[in-house]
């Protein structure tokens, strides 16, 4: 990074590595960087919302997830990290204004026997799965282009 301030690839590399061990204030300040020289480089705006995820600013990280999908209306990542978002968000408003919610944990016998339990909640008598956050952000935009 010294050498290269501006490759935003590595920054948000930087950033990844910082989270995975821990340092989330630190991946923080990296994907916001990257934010602020290229606002485009979606790799780090969807990495900074999971970032504002872990923090427990579940806003933040939807209005980043947002603003990727303005720029690629089909960026599944971004698509997926939403709808979980929101749903946990519809989950705390309804908390909050008294409505029971039930959280249940389904599993699948047709599933993998690696496959993790999906989490459902149910409103009003509706079900809606919610997806595991996966800590790796595919690499679809990544390219040497984006230094």
């Amino acid at each position: 990074l010294l050498l290269c301030p501006d490759f935003v690839d590595i920054r948000t590399r930087l950033g990844k590595i910082l989270r995975d061990v821990g340092d989330i204030d630190g991946a923080r300040e990296e994907f916001e960087k990257v934010k602020a020289q290229k606002p485009n480089y979606l790799p780090a705006r969807i990495s900074l919302g999971m970032t504002y995820f872990a923090l427990n600013n579940r806003l933040a990280a939807k209005a980043e997830w947002e603003a990727v999908l303005e720029i690629d209306s089909n960026n599944k990542t971004a698509s997926m990290y939403l709808r979980m978002v929101e749903q946990l968000l519809a989950q705390q408003e309804a908390e909050t204004a008294g409505v029971p919610l039930d959280v249940e944990s389904e599993s699948s016998d047709t599933a993998s026997s690696d496959a993790e339990d999906d989490l459902v909640f149910t409103f009003d008598g509706r079900k809606s799965d919610v997806d595991a956050i996966p800590m790796e952000v595919p690499n679809e935009n990544d390219d040497a282009n984006d230094r």
